[in-house]
């Protein structure tokens, strides 16, 4: 073999008493967790361990019970203001009900937990089962075993606290459930005076078994548990096994040591604890697997005395627990994914360093190890065996590289250079074939050339020459990785890939260099992959640019990446806090660490390589690990989620009372679930999703609790889904659903009488509104029709008594003209003053009589009076109105004001114009815009020249006191054209009337 001819150079030195265990077998290689004190345990002291169907594990102390969850512990003890919780803190038993309750058994009384209640209350106060030390054994039919000193074995109603049977001896028991097996309808038990009692719990009949008639069996110390037809029975010293059919004995084994504890792990190894030796493993047969073990120690350091160890069980998930006396609750996992070799190990003595600096495979089962300051060992896996290889002291013991050339010859490097060790020579630097005084980072292969990478450059030697090494390219390199036909080697400024001859051909990736490179992987299939301190690069191989990075962020466990290996479409990598593999396809990444079985979480650069077939090896600063990655599972881990807690409003309620709607008040959630799984709970991932709040799934912390804050009325949905570190999902579970009623005044009653009182009260305000407004018109309207008739009276009052005074004046003055009287001066003046008088009168009696105060009446009394002022002269009239307008109301003054701007109007046409032909327009807009114009074909005269009469600017005037514009356009020989135009507002009329 190769390994036979590489080591016939050296001196050989076998530790003494090899032993030969497979490296699956130690305790110490099995994962391992502990939950002690530290954890919140109530106490060190662990006497009873149960897994219930909800996967919670219970551990019964002498100072109170406690709940285990993978990241937390609740405590249970007596409250002594409280008469309804737990009797007593020293737990004696423990059992599961069909309903997932658990029994507990104390000191002073029977107690239970309701997983429904989520606590624990005192059973059957006041009944007819006294107070004091009760011990559940198990279940049958529905009815609860127990024992109790002064009422012996019983059948217990678990609904009213009767007591069904009662089986009387006068023996008594051991107050200990170690001490009571059920196995079908009998119960198996030993009396404090040594003997073994068989009890049929149907019908209550009764034996002794016969004792086997060994000399070393004495006083019992635990019963059961049962496989097969056989139970297993430890007696001070011994291990037996009954067979419950034929009741023959057989010894197991026999100890130098009191047994304090056994029990069943995989169905073929009994794991027996002895007081004050530690724990060992039989096979059934009795054959021992492995000697007692006094402590294992946990990440490296921490011990754990196993010499005293009060239980042990195990539970459906494959854990091991053991309750340990000083230390608590201890669960270790049988089975050994990684073999690892270390300083420390038990059952490969011999490695005197576990800081392994390199590694190389001789053969398929074979390794050397160069470690940091012992020098060099070779391993031998199948003979488990580690050999430490002596050396000469001119070689120093740093071994930091190594590299088999061919079967009879193997590099390796020092501080003090590069050797060859070749047949039974050693070639140093100071032989005739000079290889390298300098230390090498790491050593390769190409073609027939040696390749050294050291801080001071690339070097080359061929061993089948006298030339000695040749410099192929100064610089600082790192690490060299040879394919079919290059050689890729990483330096502190990027990489530089050469030919077979070592030629440079490439050279870049400057931007690689800052990531600080440890090492390069080159496949034609998966490309170029390059670990550095900052992650997992993949980088493409013309441009060197980077492709993809993986960190922490991508799920890698640390930054620091020393090397990758191959296995398929999956890279395996270490980093400094543990291993990972990539599947390149899918870019999913697994971690593991102590907690799956390694020694170490911390690896090193240049120890890594791949052994036959699919094996690799990684190598750290605690010694050496070996796996196959086949062997490696990475499916989800089976979790069971449990809504734990809930409260709202900062106030912790019972999940019942999420089944009725809650009030709009309570906005504000917290859920806390607890997530249980064992056996790699750290790489159980939880999210959840509330529907009507979340759009997507939220990833939750390692307290798996999620707050929700002024969550609106409406209809919620509570799911959960688990994952691990792959990011697999597994199964949506559904837990809780509830309602927030909208508040009062977001209901649909309120809503509707909001809105009827709101329309009631419009309704009515539209009323009051409208009717005080026909009140305020009929008022108004009362007003006018008594101002109306008080016109009326008055104009009538002045036209009748005034008016037929003035006209029989007028007459009388007349008639003196008839007869032919001269009359005198003064009377004519008289005469006309009665004219003038009657004629202004009459325009006041039209302009109080209400008759006149609308616009179409006033119009039509416009059109007479024109045509009435003008029938005696010579001046055709043509009045224009529409035949219908608006129905506005004038105000007095302003028709007074309109018609003495009118009849002065028409006055100027009579006296200056000369006009032949006068037109009069009155016409007004829906909007009370009104127009009152006349037009004449007089001669006209010149605006711009001052008038010597007032006429035109008492016309002007009064248009303007009335709101109205006054226009007058004249010019020579062409006629005047006058314009009253102006807005009527409300407040001179009223529309409709």
């Amino acid at each position: 073999m190769a390994s036979r001819k590489t080591i016939t150079w050296a001196i050989i030195v076998l530790f003494s008493s090899l032993v030969t265990f497979s490296f699956s077998q130690g305790l110490q290689r099995y994962p391992i967790r502990v939950y002690s004190t530290n954890d919140g345990l109530s106490q060190s002291s662990v006497y009873h361990i149960l897994k219930d169907k909800n996967e919670y594990i219970w551990v019964g102390t002498g100072d109170g019970l406690n709940q285990l969850t993978p990241r937390s512990v609740q405590v249970f003890k007596r409250d002594f203001n409280n008469e309804t919780g737990l009797y007593d803190n020293a737990i004696r038993g423990m059992i599961e009900d069909p309903n997932g309750n658990i029994w507990i058994g104390t000191d002073r009384g029977l107690n239970v937990y309701s997983f429904d209640e989520r606590k624990v209350t005192r059973k059957y106060k006041g009944s007819e089962l006294p107070k004091g030390n009760i011990v559940p054994a198990g279940f049958y039919n529905g009815q609860i075993v127990a024992m109790k000193q002064n009422l012996g074995l019983f059948l217990l109603d678990p609904a009213t606290g009767k007591i069904s049977r009662q089986y009387l001896f006068k023996e008594l028991f051991h107050a200990d459930s170690h001490f009571f097996l059920i196995v079908q309808n009998f119960l198996w038990t030993a009396t404090l005076d040594g003997r073994l009692l068989k009890l049929n719990l149907e019908n209550g009949d009764a034996s002794f078994i016969p004792l086997p008639d060994f000399e070393e069996f004495k006083n019992f110390s635990q019963i059961g548990p049962s496989l097969l037809n056989e139970i297993y029975i430890a007696s001070d010293s011994s291990l037996y096994s009954l067979n419950t059919e034929n009741g023959k004995w057989r010894k197991i084994f026999s100890f130098d040591g009191r047994i304090s504890t056994f029990g069943f792990v995989n169905k073929d190894q009994i794991w027996v604890s002895l007081l004050g030796k530690g724990l060992c493993r039989l096979n059934r047969s009795g054959a021992l697997l492995e000697p007692f073990v006094r402590e294992i120690s946990i990440n490296g350091r921490d011990a754990i005395d196993l010499r005293t160890i009060s239980t042990i069980s195990q539970t459906d998930d494959g854990l091991v627990w053991l309750g340990v006396e000083g230390t608590g609750a201890v669960s270790i996992f049988p089975e050994c994914k990684f073999q690892w070799i270390t300083k420390e190990d038990p059952y490969l003595p011999g490695l005197s360093n576990s800081f392994i600096r390199s590694v190389a495979a001789l053969n398929s089962n074979e390794i050397l190890l160069g470690t940091y300051l012992s020098g060099l060992f070779n391993i031998d896996l199948n003979k488990e065996k580690i050999t430490p290889i002596k050396y000469p002291d001119a070689l120093g013991n740093d071994i930091t590289a190594l590299l088999l050339w061919k079967e009879d010859t193997l590099f390796l490097s020092s501080e003090t250079g590069v050797w060859m060790l070749t047949g039974s020579e050693l070639f140093h630097p100071s032989n005739t074939k000079r290889i390298l005084n300098h230390n090498a980072r790491q050593l390769s292969r190409i073609a027939n050339n040696l390749i050294v990478s050291t801080s001071q450059g690339l070097y080359a030697f061929c061993p089948d020459s006298d030339s000695g090494a040749r410099l192929i390219k100064p610089g600082n390199f790192i690490h060299a990785f040879p394919t079919q036909n290059e050689l890729w080697t990483a330096t502190t400024s990027g990489i530089t890939v050469f030919d077979n001859s070592m030629i440079e051909i490439a050279e870049g990736g400057n931007q690689i260099a800052e990531y600080e490179i440890r090492s390069l992987y080159i496949s034609e299939e998966k490309g170029v992959w390059v670990s550095t301190s900052n992650g997992l690069l993949n980088i493409d191989s013309k441009s060197f640019n980077i492709l993809k990075q993986y960190t922490i962020n991508q799920g890698l466990p640390n930054n620091t990446v020393y090397g990758v290996l191959s296995d398929g479409d999956r890279l395996w990598g270490s980093t400094n806090r543990g291993l990972f593999s990539l599947d390149i396809l899918t870019d999913n990444i697994s971690t593991y660490t102590q907690s799956d079985g390694l020694r170490t979480n911390e690896f090193n650069s240049g120890c890594f390589t791949h052994l036959s077939g699919s094996r690799m090896v990684f190598g750290g600063v605690n010694g050496l690990h070996i796996f196959t990655p086949e062997s490696i599972s990475n499916d989800l881990p089976k979790a069971n989620v449990i809504l734990k807690k809930t409260w709202i409003n900062d106030k912790e309620i019972d999940l019942n009372e999420l089944n009725v709607p809650l009030m709009s008040t309570q906005q504000n959630f917290v859920f806390e679930w607890d997530v249980l799984e064992w056996t790699h709970p750290e790489k159980i991932r939880l999210a959840c999703k509330l529907t009507g709040q979340d759009t997507g799934w939220i990833a939750l912390d390692t307290q798996n609790r999620i707050r929700y804050t002024a969550l609106p009325p409406g209809d919620f949905e509570l799911y959960t889904y688990t994952s691990n570190q792959n990011d697999s999902r597994g199964s949506k579970q559904y837990f809780i659903s509830f309602n927030i009623a909208p508040p009062f005044y977001r209901t649909w009653w309120f809503i509707t009488a909001i809105i009827l009182g709101f329309a009631l009260l419009f309704g009515t305000w539209i009323y009051q509104r409208a009717a005080s407004r026909y009140q305020k018109k009929l008022a108004i309207l009362e007003q006018q029709n008594e101002m109306n008739n008080l016109r009326k009276r008055i104009s009538r009052d002045i036209h009748d008594d005034v008016g037929s005074d003035l006209s029989k004046m007028r007459m009388l003055l007349q008639q003196e003209k008839l007869v032919g009287h001269k009359v005198p001066t003064h009377l004519l003046k008289l005469q006309k003053l009665s004219e003038k008088a009657l004629s202004g009168l009459s325009e006041v009696v039209w302009t109080v009589n209400s008759d006149y105060d609308r616009l179409p009446q006033m119009a039509a009394w416009f059109r007479t009076f024109a045509y009435d002022f003008f029938e005696s002269e010579d001046i055709r009239v043509r009045f224009e109105c529409p035949e219908q307008l608006p129905e506005y109301m004038i105000d007095p003054d302003m028709r007074r004001n309109l018609l003495m701007i009118y009849k002065e109007g028409l006055n100027n046409v009579v006296k200056h114009a000369a006009a032949s032909q006068i037109i009069i327009r009155f016409d007004c807009s829906p909007g009370g815009l009104l127009s009152v114009e006349w037009i004449d074909n007089g001669v006209g005269f010149n605006t711009k020249k001052e008038c010597c009469g007032n006429g035109m600017q008492n016309m002007r005037k009064r248009a303007e006191t009335s709101g109205m514009q006054y226009t007058i356009i004249s010019t020579h020989t062409h006629g005047t054209h006058i314009t009253i135009s102006g807005q009527l507002h409300q407040k001179y009329h009223e529309s409709g009337r």
